[in-house]
């Protein structure tokens, strides 16, 4: 069914917008990213990859508190302090965030899988009498394959969902 909604989306003539955490859809459909962050809407020059890179070096640099009269932080803390505040932040994040890094290449996995299965299940000799057997094994694999992929997807919008509540949290 994935390759099919790719199949229909690439031959849709008109313009679209897709949300989605496949990437293998958005790779394969998507000509034009855009990125929501801070509050504005722009367009993203780069792919998934690149915008990977774009969360990584996000997350690793030092958020700059302010003083509610507007003046730096760092007027009030000593910069040892904001650098222990900091590296206490990144330590509550890190199981978070690692969490969600290993659902997603879980799901990547089960993602290559079930194209795997597509693919066999793609061979027009499967349905012949005499492979009735290896076809319904191919199907109850893909049965098993499907499930397990959404629930792999759910757990790692989940574990997204933890990690940026507490990042938003943690300032």
């Amino acid at each position: 069914m994935r390759q099919a909604l790719v199949e229909a989306l690439q031959e849709y003539e008109g313009a679209m917008l897709i949300v989605s955490h496949d990437r293998y859809l958005l790779r394969a459909t998507c000509d034009t990213f855009w990125l929501v962050n801070d509050r504005r809407l722009d367009e993203f020059k780069g792919d998934l990859e690149d915008y990977r890179q774009w969360l990584a070096n996000r997350d690793a640099r030092p958020e700059t508190a302010v003083l509610q009269n507007g003046a730096a932080a760092d007027t009030a803390l000593s910069r040892k302090e904001q650098k222990r505040i900091e590296a206490e932040r990144r330590q509550r994040l890190r199981p978070l965030k690692q969490a969600a890094e290993k659902l997603e290449q879980r799901v990547g996995k089960l993602q290559q899988r079930n194209n795997e299965l597509e693919s066999l299940l793609a061979d027009n000799g499967l349905y012949s009498d005499d492979r009735k057997d290896d076809l319904r094994r191919l199907l109850e694999e893909k049965r098993i394959s499907d499930e397990a992929l959404a629930d792999a997807e759910e757990a790692w919008m989940e574990a997204l969902e933890a990690y940026e509540e507490a990042r938003q949290e943690a300032g």
